[in-house]
């Protein structure tokens, strides 16, 4: 996670921001990437801004940037400060999150009260005969972007013949996700599909809030129904 420095440029709202960050020049476009500390380049005419609103934290008015530059991602929390304009708080780059499709979304997983952020599909590995991309549950937790869940989403690999029998390996997974409640936080349930060389078999675990670490651990791997 990167942070933003208290120079950051305000806006006067979520929407203002993102209309600016994509009608940006390439002298304004490296300003703003000086100012708010982005870990990828802004470019003209090549960018696209989306805006989340959520309920992140208790007593505070914050609003998520979704900043995608051609493969390059980012996302930026801005916050409303007392003054009623909008600044930087926290941001994270994807340095491959457009590889594939990547999406976020909210949903209120560890507190009935507030939301976290849900990422499927960013790519964290890419090559011959290799790929990988990630299952994200993002926490904002006193203004800052706090990633308390990443597990493989999809994966795969091709050794290279020369190196033996082609053992190669795919494995597709699909998270369940159940809110949480007034009384307890919700969990998360894997269901992995893992094909090695034709052979098939899948697995399922479940992801549990602890509190004490501030994050979900995993449970055992099991058969479905087992």
């Amino acid at each position: 996670m990167t942070g933003c420095g208290t120079r950051a440029t305000s806006f006067a709202s979520p929407e203002d921001a993102a209309h600016i960050l994509e009608n940006c020049t390439a002298e304004t476009c490296s300003q703003l990437s000086t100012s708010l500390h982005l870990g990828i380049p802004l470019r003209p005419r090549v960018c696209s801004v989306g805006v989340l609103r959520g309920s992140f934290e208790s007593d505070s008015d914050d609003a998520l940037l979704k900043i995608q530059c051609s493969m390059d991602f980012e996302l930026v929390l801005l916050t409303r400060e007392s003054h009623g304009r909008w600044q930087c708080a926290n941001s994270t780059p994807f340095p491959f999150g457009a590889y594939d499709v990547i999406t976020v979304g909210l949903q209120k997983l560890i507190d009935a009260n507030n939301d976290d952020i849900v990422i499927h599909g960013d790519t964290v590995a890419y090559g011959t005969g290799i790929y990988q991309a990630d299952f994200l549950v993002v926490q904002v937790l006193s203004h800052k972007l706090r990633v308390v869940l990443d597990a493989v989403e999809k994966g795969r690999e091709y050794p290279p013949e020369s190196e033996g029998p082609n053992q190669w390996v795919e494995q597709q997974s699909v998270f369940k996700t159940i809110a949480a409640t007034e009384k307890e936080p919700g969990s998360i349930t894997e269901i992995m599909t893992l094909n090695v060389a034709g052979k098939k078999v899948t697995l399922e675990r479940d992801f549990v809030w602890e509190k004490d670490s501030g994050r979900y651990k995993p449970t055992f791997w099991s058969r479905p129904g087992s």
